[in-house]
Parts: C-alpha cells; structure tokens; sequence
C-alpha cells in the first residue's frame, strides 16, 4: 500500500511541475474591442485605450510565471454582425483567452453562443491535452516501479495506455461540453435581468 501511495505522490508532484513548466513565460493573447469608429466611436476609444493602458500597466508590474498580455485590437463600430466576426476571430484563428468590449451593450448580446461553448471546449480540451501528455510521459517513466505489483498484463502494454487516453480524453470533453452547451444556451437578456 505504501508502493502505491508513494508512486501516485510522484506522480502528482511529476504532473503539476510538468504543468508549471508549461505555463511559464508565455504570451497570454487578449482580445480587446469597442467602436472606434462610427456612431459610437466617442466613447470606445477612450475605453479601448483604457483597457490597453491597464493590460500595459500589468505587463509592466509582472504577471504570475513571467506570462505577459499581447494584446489584439479590434473595431466592431457599433455593429452586431462585426462584433460577432471579431468574436469568431478571436476564438478560432488568434486563440485569446479573454475578450474585452465591446462599447455598447445591444452588441455585447450579439456575441455568438456558438461561439462561447466552441471556446470552452477547445480551452478544456487543451488542458486535458497536456495533462495526458503529461501522465502518459510520467507513466512511462515510472513503468518500471510498478512491474513487479502487475499480473497478466506489461507495465508498457499500449493497450492500456490506448485505453487510458481515450477514456481520459472522452470524459474531459464531455465534462467542457456539458457546461459549455449549458452556458450557451442562456439567453443574454435573461442572465443580465438576473443579475
């Protein structure tokens, strides 16, 4: 019993290094739009430069891990459709882990659900990535400690291994997706009455 407690120890400490590791000194992208141009430029450039200042202003204290904001702009000049775009473009080709904006609420609603839950579940699922590259690294590593307390079956036998990833990586999706196609289907007027 004291073999298996100490080999899930290590690799619990082995995996949240590992996961450290990666986080460490990384870019972390920051979407940033509101009308800066059109009806409503007036009040979005001043609020889009307030919310580059302030990402300037954390970069320059420090953020956890040495990560940095890179920040990418955005005008969706008071229009639903431009809002969604820009949202699309954000989450699928430059990958942001946070929106800010837009000026106006009326285009704050437009924002596709779609979207969202897409978003949520690519990030899980990125996560869960890693955390099986992770284990299955540090499994292999450890093979040998556990050989002697396995019957019927290889410490390295790749169907376990096969097994395991894909049983890991089902439940992880289906975990993001479950609260992600919850979250998606709130209707934006409804969350905002409730609050």
């Amino acid at each position: 019993m004291k073999m298996h407690r100490r080999t899930l120890i290590a690799g619990t400490i082995l995996l949240a290094a590992g996961s450290l590791a990666y986080a460490q000194g990384k870019e972390i992208p920051v979407g940033v739009f509101n009308s800066l141009t059109g009806t409503y430029a007036f009040g979005g450039v001043p609020i889009q430069n307030g919310m580059k200042l302030a990402l300037e202003e954390a970069n320059a204290a420090g953020l956890p891990g040495g990560n940095k904001f890179k920040v990418i702009e955005g005008d969706e000049a008071g229009d639903k459709g431009q809002a969604i775009n820009l949202v699309n473009q954000f989450v699928r080709r430059d990958n942001v882990m946070l929106i800010l904006g837009p000026t106006i609420s009326s285009v704050a609603l437009g924002a596709a659900p779609g979207t969202v839950a897409g978003m949520i579940v690519r990030q899980g699922g990125v996560v869960a990535l890693v955390g099986i590259v992770v284990g299955l690294a540090t499994a292999l590593a450890g093979s040998r400690l556990i050989a002697s307390l396995l019957y019927g079956v290889s410490a390295r036998d790749p169907g376990v291994f096969a097994a395991a990833t894909v049983t890991l990586l089902s439940v992880a999706l289906v975990a993001c997706w479950l609260p992600a196609r919850r979250a998606a289907s709130v209707d934006p007027l409804v969350a905002l009455r409730a609050e």
